[in-house]
């Protein structure tokens, strides 16, 4: 499931040589990924490297292959090493190009997902309202700046991760916003069969679940999986928690309605409201990378 950018020769070579041995010697191709990533990884290591050497460590150049290293990283799940090649890119686009500008909105949205994915949402969000605040153009006070404004596809990605940090924190109301905000933008710019516009409905429905919401929560997690199946395959990662979490939030709606019916509501809801609060919290245990609970990796 890594993506592949480009490569210098011997991330190609490396590629290419760990998927014959593994057909070669009858073993599942899937047996090569972790020889794959290695060499990728060593791939990215040594772009980065040629690019401090000939553009200078301080070059636009240097920032933009920091900020391809980091990407890969966060797709194998090691997140201390992703915040810190993220944090090298930012610090030179800041220097060179200014705070406010699009380029650090965009660093400062990739750091702020690792540094959550990493178990530390209180920068995540400190980083992330930043890049709201780019992204809307409200740092410049000149909307349109290359694409900065308030309602473009960028502020729909950035509420959509400010949203999930905000419901990791317990800021139930403002992840809820965020994440309503995120939808209404996603989906009539990228279309409501996208897989970002399905991740939204997703988290939102995992804050929906935290606010004992079941039934709400039960019909957007249904909206979710369908999408994200089609997307991504059943095996993906997203779309697993979508079809569990579907599958708690309708047992949990049934038993709210069972509940609510019982001669000892008033108790019954505050215990109902408690196992909802808790599956919720369980559940952002697991990331979406698929690497199993959240001390896998550098946790």
């Amino acid at each position: 499931g890594i993506h592949f950018p480009p490569l210098p020769e011997v991330g190609r070579l490396c590629k290419d040589r760990a998927i014959a041995e593994c057909i070669t010697a009858d073993f599942p191709v899937e047996s090569a990924v972790p020889i794959i990533q290695s060499a990728v990884l060593d791939a990215a290591r040594q772009l980065l490297s040629r690019r401090v050497k000939f553009n200078g460590s301080d070059s636009l150049q240097a920032a933009a292959a920091y900020e391809g290293y980091g990407t890969l990283l966060a797709e194998v799940c090691k997140w201390r090493e992703a915040v810190d090649a993220f944090g090298n890119a930012l610090a030179i686009r800041e220097r060179r190009l200014g705070r406010s500008h699009s380029l650090c909105g965009k660093t400062l949205l990739e750091l702020g997902k690792a540094m959550s994915a990493g178990g530390d949402a209180r920068q995540a969000k400190q980083k992330l309202e930043m890049a709201l605040r780019i992204a809307e153009g409200r740092e410049t006070g000149v909307v349109g700046m290359l694409g900065a404004a308030p309602g473009n596809v960028n502020v729909g990605r950035t509420l959509d991760a400010l949203g999930v940090v905000y419901l990791s924190l317990g800021m139930l109301d403002d992840a809820k916003g965020a994440l309503s905000r995120a939808i209404a933008i996603l989906e009539p710019k990228i279309g409501v069969d996208h897989e970002d516009a399905a991740r939204a409905q997703l988290h939102l429905a995992q804050v929906l679940q935290a606010q004992g919401r079941s039934k709400d929560a039960a019909s957007r997690l249904s909206v979710a999986a369908a999408v994200l199946n089609a997307r991504l395959g059943s095996d993906n990662p997203d779309t697993q928690q979508a079809v569990t979490l579907a599958r708690e939030a309708r047992r949990a709606s049934v038993d709210r309605t069972e509940v609510l019916a019982s001669p000892d509501a008033a108790d019954s809801r505050a215990s109902l409201l408690r196992r909802s609060t808790q599956s919720s919290q369980q559940s952002r245990k697991t990331p979406t990378c698929g690497c199993g609970p959240v001390s896998c990796s550098v946790m």
